[in-house]
């Protein structure tokens, strides 16, 4: 198994999330948070690799900001759902 080469700890933590994309709203929720980014499990793909405007819901305290999506992953499951997730900063 590799070596973990972060600069930061990750928490983890599940708080829901809205993205504003292009194509209209993206829901999701957070994997894990930490000072430099997050990583979203989404509800449907999200084809966009710029800066997308979020909000997120942290135990009822919103926050808006803006994030840069990093990398996107989409995985086939075993029931036919895909598993689709995007590492933000």
């Amino acid at each position: 198994m590799g070596t973990d080469n972060r600069r930061h700890t990750r928490a983890k933590v599940k708080w829901p999330v809205s993205i504003n994309a292009p194509t209209g709203i993206v829901d999701g929720t957070t994997v894990n948070l930490s000072l430099s980014g997050a990583f979203i499990r989404l509800s449907k793909q999200l084809n966009s690799s710029a800066e997308i405007p979020l909000v997120l819901n942290a135990k009822g305290r919103f926050i808006p900001c803006t994030a840069q999506v990093v990398w996107s992953d989409e995985r086939n499951l075993s029931d036919q759902r895909k598993f689709l997730g995007i590492g933000v900063r």
